[in-house]
């Protein structure tokens, strides 16, 4: 592949009926470590290097995805104009969110949701 390459996987976000009742079950059940829990909409958990997302599945604001990692920002606007360029469904711009992540969403062809994203908290 040429252009802007992926450094890894970054996360897997999947509905959930209540995000409070379980981030405290994969924190204190599971073990996962909590990132995020400022929101009544969102969760984030990380287990090593690995990271779940939960979402209010009633909400609407966000939708289950797998997250792919880029380097920076500037590699995550590089790879919107790539795959842009190559056809790929967008879904949104690349923007700032309020976690101090910067990303974009796109779907491959069965409408899986992906988002390439930048979070400067798991810089290497």
């Amino acid at each position: 592949m040429s252009g802007p390459k992926f450094t890894r996987m970054g996360h897997v976000a999947v509905n959930v009926k209540d995000v409070h009742a379980s981030l405290k079950f994969y924190k204190e059940v599971l073990g996962l470590s909590v990132a995020w829990d400022k929101s009544e909409d969102w969760g984030f958990l990380r287990l090593g290097d690995d990271d779940l997302a939960l979402l209010q599945q009633d909400v609407g604001k966000h939708h289950p995805h797998v997250g792919m990692r880029l380097a920076n920002r500037a590699e995550v606007s590089a790879m919107y104009e790539h795959l842009k360029s190559k056809g790929v469904k967008m879904l949104t711009e690349p923007m700032a969110h309020r976690d101090e992540s910067f990303s974009f969403y796109f779907s491959d062809p069965d409408g899986n949701v992906i988002e390439a994203m930048y979070d400067p908290r798991y810089e290497s």
